[in-house]
């Protein structure tokens, strides 16, 4: 939905608070999370968000809690 009121996806420095708290976009509707927390993956750790890289991908570490492992799972957005 913010990419659809604003045109675009948050950045990776705006990440994913963006979806919370209206960073000053014309067209910002939301928030589209409720406040005050980023949902924490299976294993109560922060997702990883990554959009300036390559394709819009939100990534959780996995059990291991390690970034860039077998066990990450990777969920990629289309643009």
């Amino acid at each position: 939905m913010f990419n659809l009121d604003c045109s675009r996806y948050p950045t990776e420095k705006e990440g994913l608070k963006a979806l919370m708290i209206n960073p000053g976009f014309e067209g910002w509707n939301g928030p589209y999370l409720k406040p005050p927390n980023i949902p924490k993956d299976s294993w109560g750790q922060s997702y990883f968000y990554f959009v300036e890289s390559g394709p819009l991908r939100i990534v959780s570490s996995g059990p291991d809690k390690t970034l860039n492992t077998s066990d990450d799972i990777v969920c990629p957005v289309s643009n």
